[in-house]
């Protein structure tokens, strides 16, 4: 009975996983879609038509943003593909495993590219910077992801608890360093809701 319990557990902490992945997907969309139509939020009579994915290629935002989204729908695959119980090893490596390692490498890229931005160097230190902050903690994010992909594959021996908990323990940082910087943006957008772009003339 016990055994019963823990997979009926386990099948609904993937299906919690699934779904927030669909969550996780949509942000990065919303972010995409920002980064296809940088000056939308300035137009005022002037209608210009919209960009639902963008081709910006010069762009490193834009290109950050797209890595993102692919990375996102990867994850969608890879806690789909977790929800099946009856996967063996090999499997679980290239339907699991792989999407999520390949997602994470893309989440990588992404982090990196926006803190690359922010700071217009390969890297700088301005911890004074809100909106440094707020990719600094997102690129640590990325990197918690990357070290938990990497140890999360799956072997025909048994069970590596000791990378398991890794795993665990980098899933769970790479989280909070996400919501860290979720929460960061929150005074960054009311302090930039009072910024007026000088394009913009009052008639």
């Amino acid at each position: 009975m016990s055994g019963l319990t823990t997979v009926l557990d386990l099948s609904n902490t993937n299906r919690m996983f699934f779904c927030g992945s669909i969550f996780f997907t949509i942000a990065a969309y919303l972010q995409l879609y920002q980064s296809a139509n940088p000056d939308s939020l300035w137009q005022t009579s002037i209608t210009r038509p919209r960009n639902y994915l963008g081709w910006r290629p010069s762009d490193i935002g834009w290109i950050s943003s797209a890595l993102q989204f692919l990375g996102t729908l990867l994850f969608n695959v890879n806690t789909y593909n977790a929800m099946s119980s009856d996967l063996t090893w090999l499997q679980q490596d290239l339907r699991i495993w792989l999407p999520d390692f390949v997602g994470s490498i893309l989440f990588l890229a992404s982090g990196y590219l926006a803190f690359a931005e922010t700071c217009h160097s390969h890297w700088s230190w301005h911890f004074r910077d809100l909106s440094w902050r707020i990719v600094f903690s997102n690129l640590i994010g990325c990197l918690a992801f990357m070290a938990a992909a990497a140890t999360a594959f799956s072997t025909p021996e048994s069970i590596n608890l000791k990378l398991q908990f890794f795993s665990m323990g980098m899933t769970a940082i790479g989280a909070a360093s996400f919501l860290t910087g979720a929460l960061l943006m929150l005074p960054e957008s009311t302090s930039n809701s009072n910024f007026k772009h000088p394009e913009i003339v009052d008639n």
